[in-house]
């Protein structure tokens, strides 16, 4: 009997269907993305790091450390990295760069990739210096094989580009590209200099199923006070994957916030088309079918309509997982993804757009079993299709539940929390300014205006009207937008360096004591105002009021964070604040004091981390 009521329906119960789609298509092509994303993260774990076991340091190892390496694993290598400025004579022009030294061992996991495809291997020929440089670099100033780069004080020819290295996103070319050089070229170039920033890297590989996480727990106490991080492949695995379960989270919420206002939808086109049926429900009324009948019958047509339209959702969701890697290429960890569909992501799914349009078809719906019989004979029958408040209020509370349980499983407790409580006053701010908005309009309603003006406002009151649901779908599709765009906004300004004023929008570093004058000089001919010249010396914390770094790990009481005395400090020095400066405790003391004694003022969240204070040595 749904079928035969329905044949004629089609086109308008398929109203809805587009928007359920869509929702359920962008949760299951984000989920079984990340899902996939999260499986080739754990399988390519080593890739990833580009070794079982990473040791980082900015210092060469000490012998007994040195040995202690030399003694792990069964594959080893070394590589040593910094930043610097790179020349390129053909187009007279500098880049700030990266700059690894490999040798032939690297890497260990993982492939770099290069174009051309053999030009890693004339790279390891030798006999002359040879260069690696990212696609960026080249396409930035329209270079290619066989042309110059010159790094330091050796002249290198360009082997061919980096297209992928192990462990390197694309993204990270935007701030210094790589370039790679032999290990063997190093020590001419005469970078290597006394105070350079220089990271020294060792990456280790074990050919069997080694305890690698025990060996790295066995020595990481010893190397962390020869100042050496050390990591391992599942570590920096479960790093990973936590940045990205975060994000799949966020967009798998924003999915379902286009379910959410499709499903309102949903509960509009119902109300439109049971207030098209009523004839129909009172005529099945008069022949004697009982209201909890007629409910069921239409109950049946929303539900095929749902699932059908929830399914097709899932085909496309499935579909455009394949155009994500595209998207998101710069910004993946991985080359290469392996795209297969997720059966619980396509469940989850079908589930949610099913249920989710089920539950907001319901309201609309329980109206069905209060129509009477006279409605048939009568047009104008009032209060005859009104729905109890006990009904409606236990089906608000479903449809409450039912959100906090998919946020709750896409996105964990708290956020589940926040997200369906935000949700609901939304949707209670926008429906209130949608009954005002009725309710003001009824009540101060412009009789004296034109024809088409007094038509067009009373339609937004009158029987039939949409005004409740645009108003809370436009409202939350705006809010959603507005949250990304806003959110975007908070996070550049974060990272934009704003000039004007007398704010610098450049800075230039490692100046030698015996360059200053000559720098100064140059910015002066270059008409640019020298704000201000800051000395900066690199220091470590030798102790904190006689206790050293091993006294404070060996009490557990005292509070001082342990990387007070693993950090480098850049140190400055002068006789007077700056702006941005506020002494909040104690006296500064600018000039030489009398007394002999050395003062030091420290930012107040570091003397907190410290456990100093005014007096403390």
């Amino acid at each position: 009997m749904a079928w035969r009521d329905s044949r004629r329906s089609w086109g308008r119960l398929l109203l809805f269907a587009s928007s359920i789609i869509i929702g359920v298509a962008a949760m299951v092509a984000i989920q079984s993305f990340s899902e996939n994303l999260q499986r080739d993260i754990r399988r390519q774990s080593r890739t990833l790091l580009g070794a079982d076991m990473r040791l980082e340091s900015s210092m060469p190892l000490p012998d007994t450390i040195a040995r202690q390496v030399d003694a792990l694993g069964d594959a080893r290598t070394k590589t040593v990295s910094f930043v610097s400025m790179a020349l390129f004579p053909k187009k007279q022009a500098t880049r700030l760069v990266f700059v690894q030294a490999i040798d032939n061992q690297y890497p260990l996991y993982g492939k770099l990739t290069t174009n051309p495809a053999n030009a890693l291997d004339q790279f390891r020929q030798g006999g002359s210096p040879q260069i690696l440089v990212d696609k960026t670099v080249l396409l930035q100033f329209a270079l290619e094989p066989g042309d110059s780069v010159k790094v330091g004080n050796v002249m290198f020819r360009i082997a061919g580009e980096i297209t992928a290295l192990p462990g390197r996103p694309g993204f990270a070319a935007a701030v210094a590209p790589v370039v790679i050089i032999p290990a063997e070229y190093l020590q001419a170039t005469e970078l290597l200099q006394r105070g350079s920033r220089v990271t020294y890297t060792w990456l280790l590989r074990w050919d069997d199923n080694a305890e690698v996480n025990a060996l790295a727990e066995q020595y990481r106490e010893s190397w962390k006070e020869a100042s050496i991080d050390v990591e391992t492949a599942q570590e920096r695995q479960e790093g990973i994957s936590q940045g990205f379960r975060s994000l799949g989270s966020f967009l798998q919420l924003v999915g379902f916030v286009a379910l959410l206002l499709g499903c309102i939808g949903v509960a509009s086109a119902v109300k439109v088309y049971i207030k098209e049926k009523q004839s129909t429900v009172a005529i099945l009324r008069c022949l004697g079918a009982a209201g909890k009948q007629t409910f069921q019958l239409y109950v049946l047509q929303v539900f095929a309509v749902s699932a059908l339209s929830a399914a097709l959702g899932v085909v496309l969701g499935s579909a455009l997982q394949w155009l994500l890697p595209l998207v998101f290429a710069d910004f993946l960890p991985l080359e290469d993804i392996e795209i297969a569909l997720s059966w619980r992501a396509a469940l989850q799914g079908w589930l949610t757009g099913t249920g989710m349009a089920l539950l907001f078809a319901t309201l609309p719906l329980l109206a069905v079993r209060h129509i009477a019989p006279l409605r048939i004979l009568r047009i104008n029958v009032e209060d005859d299709a009104q729905t109890g408040r006990l009904e409606r209020w236990i089906l608000y509370i479903a449809i409450f539940a039912f959100v906090a349980g998919v946020a709750w499983w896409q996105a964990g407790a708290m956020a589940a929390l926040f997200f369906t409580l935000g949700s609901a006053v939304g949707l209670a701010l926008l429906a209130g300014v949608a009954e005002g908005l009725m309710w003001t309009l009824r009540r101060f309603f412009p009789s004296g205006w034109p024809y088409p003006l007094r038509q067009g406002l009373a339609n937004l009151y009158r029987p039939n009207n949409q005004t409740l649901t645009l108003l809370i779908t436009i409202g939350l599709g705006t809010n959603l937008l507005a949250t990304l765009f806003l959110t975007r906004d908070v996070l550049l300004q974060q990272v934009s360096l704003a000039g004007g004023g007398d704010r610098p929008n450049m800075v230039l570093f490692d100046i030698q004591t015996p360059q200053k004058e000559g720098v100064a000089k140059l910015v002066s001919d270059y008409k640019m105002p020298l704000i201000q010249q800051v000395p900066i010396v690199t220091m470590r914390l030798e102790s904190i009021d006689g206790i050293t770094k091993a006294e404070a790990l060996a009490d557990t009481t005292d509070g001082i964070r342990r990387w007070v005395f693993d950090r480098e400090y850049r140190v400055t020095y002068r006789d007077t604040l700056i702006d941005s400066e506020t002494i909040k405790e104690g006296t500064w003391h600018g000039d030489k004091p009398d007394d002999g004694k050395i003062y030091v003022s420290v930012a107040s969240n570091v003397a907190e981390d410290m456990k100093v204070k005014v007096g403390s040595k």
